[in-house]
């Protein structure tokens, strides 16, 4: 959901750089959020303005304004209403200190810089679903986790927006897992484990999940095998560096191992066909791997344009599921994610009063594509 007719010179802008604008929230609670911010920074004094001035502001309808100001109120920030009078403010030393005894609201984050795939979606309702059997209810954001490489600050304001007692994240980076663990009970899918105290993290290991491609392309031949990732840290192309150093003979390379991992610096079309134009004829791989399924479609364009059939000339695998990759000919070897696997361990953390309860690797999958084949010829690219 997006909302971009706020103004730019908003303090919550400045502070949050609209990474709420795609949120999965409701649009009432968006203005809520906003409003609640806003009163914090003492925009306004002691009254706040009409519900004609706020739609006006905001650019919603009266029935989102007044949505949100019982939202307001009910979290003590506003007196009730008075007839036609404007709502009043409540001081701040009287705002209510709710003594939670059990967690209420669960914040998921993922990484905005990824599509909401179909596996995605059915994590975050799963989620949901599990959370609201013993708890309340959940919110889903989506942020920049490149934006942020010290991340602790602006989560803590996030926690704070969203009135969070508890945390997903969705294949977080090591700092954002590292600062989370250490602010909120926190549950990790995906991504990396924090390098401090207890934790709980579930999901297919990345570097398993590489090894089962490659395992699976060089038993039938593939040595020159590129793997291209989009904001990737150092970390992680070290990981699959290692993979390829544990199964590749750098002997059959056209360079060394930490070549064929390579790094795209922008999500954007131009930069990824650019990427597919200098590394191809470069490296000459045999099979490629790919991380989402947008970077897929970009190198289908790509083997399209020069005359490359897959898999005849390139074998082609995706460590993602997605609806879009159905329409796909030849259609792609891709991963299968571990969903109700993920959804067990999860309820387990739930029963255990969200304590860490440690790592699961779980088992993951491909699926029986038509883009895989045995290398056939080196490819011919001096086009």
């Amino acid at each position: 959901m997006r909302i971009s007719s706020f103004s730019k010179h908003s303090n919550l802008w400045q502070h949050h750089q609209m990474d709420e604008k795609n949120a999965i929230l409701n649009r009432w609670e968006q203005i809520a959020n906003i409003v609640i911010c806003q009163i914090e920074s003492k925009k306004w004094q002691h009254t706040l303005p009409g519900v004609n001035a706020l739609s006006k502001e905001y650019h919603v309808n009266h029935k989102t304004v007044r949505k949100a100001l019982l939202h307001i109120e009910n979290r003590g920030f506003i007196a009730p209403p008075e007839g036609r009078k404007p709502r009043k403010i409540i001081d701040a030393k009287h705002h209510p200190k709710p003594q939670r005894s059990h967690p209420r609201r669960l914040l998921i984050l993922s990484n905005k810089a990824e599509d909401i795939d179909r596996t995605t979606q059915k994590i975050f309702d799963g989620l949901k679903t599990l959370w609201a059997k013993k708890f309340e209810d959940t919110q889903a954001v989506a942020v920049d986790f490149m934006q942020y490489i010290r991340p602790t600050q602006y989560l803590k304001r996030l926690l704070k927006l969203h009135s969070a007692d508890a945390l997903v994240i969705l294949n977080a980076h090591s700092e954002w897992s590292n600062a989370a663990n250490q602010l909120l009970p926190t549950y990790l899918l995906g991504g990396w484990v924090p390098k401090k105290g207890a934790y709980s993290i579930s999901g297919p290991a990345q570097s398993l999940s590489y090894e089962a491609l490659v395992q699976k392309l060089t038993s039938i031949g593939h040595q020159r095998i590129l793997c291209a990732m989009m904001h990737c840290i150092d970390e992680e192309k070290e990981l699959i560096t290692n993979v390829y150093k544990n199964h590749l003979n750098e002997q059959h390379l056209l360079g060394r191992c930490h070549d064929y991992v390579v790094r795209v610096k922008y999500e954007t079309p131009e930069s990824w066909m650019a990427m597919w134009q200098r590394q191809i004829p470069r490296l000459q791989p045999t099979a490629v791997i790919v991380e989402n399924e947008t970077h897929l479609l970009s190198l289908y364009s790509y083997c399209h344009l020069h005359q490359i059939s897959i898999p005849d000339d390139l074998s082609v695998a995706c460590v993602c599921d997605s609806d879009i990759l159905d329409y796909l000919t030849p259609r792609p070897v891709r991963q299968v994610y571990p969903l109700e696997e993920t959804l067990r361990h999860f309820q387990q953390w739930i029963n255990h009063g969200l304590t860490p309860i440690g790592k699961k690797i779980l088992a993951d999958d491909f699926t029986h594509g038509d883009s895989i084949a045995p290398p056939k010829n080196l490819l011919n690219n001096s086009d």
